[in-house]
């Protein structure tokens, strides 16, 4: 987690100083005075508070004030856009009695850190979220410690209310080679996938299937999925693009589930692909021919594909090479405009009552 302290007295950047002890993070100095202490290691700001804070939102994980609340609301105010999004923030007062996060405390993991960091100066951490004062699950926190992402996040207040209320939420995993690791909390009772009827709804589907969220309130979308890719020598990126966001709208699959691109080593450099990795964040991974062509299973293969390349199917194959030997077919080749495609779902897990 990138993080950035701000001071603002002697005091408070002798405080940071013991932070750094104990993680790794950035120390600024700002002075509203006049007077700058240049304390050795510090980084002193020559622009505007607001600026400084504009630049963090967009570059950090977490930022964290050494002073008033008050300096730390005016300076973030502009800035706050989304809960799933915005940077954690905390508040320390300059004797380091008090950790108090301010902005972002589940999902951008404040509450956390301000616990973390309360244990580490010997602080009172206060935590004003219902669900960690009642000490309840909140389904932001499980979705960010298990790497999820939520659709929508409508739903996180949905959840939370009923949880607050006392009521037990059911929860549904819709996946193969997906499971769950460890007992569910109380607040929670788990319904099979099987179960769900045309008409009747879960609360909570773990699933990489959007198309799920008619039948919940809320989908946690774990990142397992992978795109098994070929194509013709020098297709435009924005051209492959735009099919796999078809295709992918078409099956039901939320993008956020995909997790990495697969193709043969020959295609190590085509820039489509290599684009669309970098529109979705995950890696690009090539195999051999002789790698592809060692895949068990069924495929659909071209004495075309096999004369050009040295294996007749190259998007299935690798879509479950990528997935470790354990990946199960989920959509099989498709095929448009020089464009192949492969959807494969690897082994994965979610955990509770983990630490």
């Amino acid at each position: 987690m990138k993080i950035s302290v701000i001071g603002f007295t002697g005091k408070g950047l002798l405080l940071a100083k013991r932070l750094q002890k104990c993680r790794n993070i950035t120390i600024y100095e700002k002075c509203f005075h006049g007077t700058q202490t240049e304390k050795k290691g510090c980084i002193l700001v020559a622009d505007s508070l607001s600026d400084w804070t504009s630049e963090q939102f967009r570059s950090v994980e977490g930022i964290i004030f050494i002073g008033a609340c008050g300096i730390a609301v005016r300076a973030i105010s502009p800035f706050v856009q989304d809960k799933l999004q915005d940077p954690a923030v905390l508040v320390i007062d300059e004797d380091g009695k008090f950790v108090i996060p301010i902005l972002s405390g589940h999902v951008g993991g404040a509450n956390q850190l301000a616990q973390e960091i309360a244990d580490e100066l010997g602080a009172t951490a206060v935590i004003t979220t219902a669900t960690d004062m009642r000490h309840k699950f909140a389904v932001d926190v499980f979705a960010r410690q298990n790497h999820l992402t939520i659709i929508p996040r409508t739903g996180i207040a949905k959840i939370s209310s009923s949880i607050l209320a006392g009521e037990q939420v059911e929860l549904t995993i819709h996946s193969e080679a997906g499971f769950i690791i460890g007992e569910l909390p109380t607040e929670l009772k788990q319904q099979s996938y099987e179960n769900i009827r045309e008409n009747q709804k879960t609360r909570i589907i773990i699933s990489p299937w959007e198309q799920d969220l008619k039948q919940a309130d809320i989908i946690l979308c774990p990142k397992c999925l992978i795109l098994g890719i070929g194509c013709r020598y020098g297709v435009p990126g924005e051209e492959i693009r735009n099919l796999v966001e078809a295709h992918l709208t078409e099956l039901g699959i939320h993008p956020a589930a995909i997790s990495g691109i697969a193709s043969i080593d020959r295609k190590a450099r085509e820039a489509g692909i290599l684009e669309l990795a970098e529109k979705l964040k995950v890696p690009f991974q090539t195999f051999t021919a002789a790698e592809l062509d060692a895949v068990e299973g069924k495929f659909a293969e071209s004495a075309f594909v096999k004369e050009q390349v040295g294996v007749g199917n190259v998007c299935e194959r690798a879509a479950l090479a990528a997935c470790g030997g354990d990946g199960i077919l989920l959509a099989g080749k498709y095929a448009a405009r020089g464009i192949t495609i492969a959807v494969a779902e690897k082994k994965w897990s979610v955990k509770f009552n983990e630490a």
